[in-house]
């Protein structure tokens, strides 16, 4: 049998494994390398802040109640175009190989998973930093894009009694969608008792756990917690120096059509790593895994691979607590969508047992 080697075990990466195990007699031996044993949603996680005890205990699950396939809970330290070096120094031969090692937030760096975390450990983190918000009076949150958005208007509407403000830089929320998009969140949020400071460049200074923050306007604030909001990194040293020629300005994979890095037609790479031009979702991530999952599969059969289509336009479907909400698609705004995930508890049972 080929080995077939998934490098990250985040959405894209055990979504394709899924797919691959739902087709009879690949030929494939299927070995997936992630440190972690479990794997999270990461967009139901803000949600699991304000809820550890409920929702919270239903946005991450073990892999191995998941997929059947191999799992190797390891880190990728070096890969060429025939094999991976792990950093308990196995070194593993592939035939094909997926990237979908996604990205990583810049900030919350208290949140952050570790490499090896088991789903115990991280359970136990997320309650501990939990039981910290509950006790938290006043909570900054820096940057007014999507995530701060959603995670200030999580803390809001549970915990109407605490002052919550957002820093941002930028002249409105929102900024990749319209400016009636950004409206709309802003205009909720500040129902939701949330303040709104624009066009700041703040310096923060953490003493014994106590935060201060100075402003633009030099006005100082204190803070209990902050929450830095500042875009995703993407790890790509493990690469062999061969492959440099693959990352782009923003360290994203250049692929082709089919998700391929350029004279490599055994790689693919899915999901926030590559540099395909679409907006960076956990749907999309799951689109991308499908067809590259196919894809597989006829190259394998010596069957022409379909092409993937990136969908163009701005696309998000952004929760403002658990009641309001905006659904962007290209064609135009159906905030009622919205209201749809918010039912279907942000799509994570969907991820995780189904």
């Amino acid at each position: 049998m080929k080995n077939l080697i998934v490098v990250g075990g985040g959405i894209s990466g055990i979504t394709l494994i899924k797919e691959l195990e739902k087709a009879s007699k690949t030929g494939l031996n299927v070995i997936l390398i992630e440190p972690k044993d479990y794997l999270e949603v990461p967009y139901g996680i803000l949600r699991a802040l304000v809820d550890p005890i409920g929702y919270g205990t239903k946005v991450r699950r073990r892999i191995s109640e998941i997929i059947t396939s191999k799992h190797i809970r390891a880190k990728v330290v070096k890969m060429t175009s025939n094999e991976v070096i792990l950093d308990n120094d196995k070194v593993i031969q592939y035939d094909h190989a997926v990237i979908a090692t996604g990205s990583e937030s810049k900030g919350f760096n208290e949140l952050k998973i570790r490499d090896r975390q088991n789903i115990s450990k991280r359970e136990e983190q997320w309650k501990s930093h939990a039981k910290r918000l509950e006790a938290a009076d006043k909570i900054a949150v820096v940057g007014g894009g999507t995530v701060g958005v959603e995670l200030a208007g999580e803390i809001a509407e549970k915990y109407p009694e605490k002052k919550v403000v957002i820093y941002h830089r930028g002249t409105r929320v929102l900024e990749s969608l319209p400016p009636s998009a950004s409206a709309k969140a802003a205009r909720v949020l500040r129902k939701l008792g949330v303040s709104i400071l624009y066009n700041q460049d703040i310096k923060i200074t953490d003493v014994d756990g106590t935060f201060t923050i100075e402003d633009s306007d030099a006005v100082i604030s204190k803070f209990d917690i902050v929450y830095k909001s500042f875009g995703n990194h993407i790890e790509t040293d493990y690469l062999d120096n061969g492959f440099k020629n693959w990352i782009n300005g923003k360290g994203q994979i250049k692929v082709n059509e089919y998700l391929q890095p350029n004279g490599h037609d055994n790689i693919w790479v899915v999901g926030d790593i590559n540099d395909l031009p679409e907006i960076k979702l956990g749907t999309l991530a799951i689109r991308q895994a499908k067809i590259t999952s196919s894809n597989i599969i006829r190259k394998l059969d010596d069957k022409p691979m379909k092409r993937y289509k990136p969908v163009k336009g701005a696309i998000s479907f952004i929760t403002l607590g658990k009641k309001k909400g905006i659904a962007q698609l290209p064609f135009g705004r159906l905030d009622f969508l919205a209201a749809y995930k918010q039912k279907k508890d942000l799509f994570v049972t969907d991820i995780l047992y189904k």
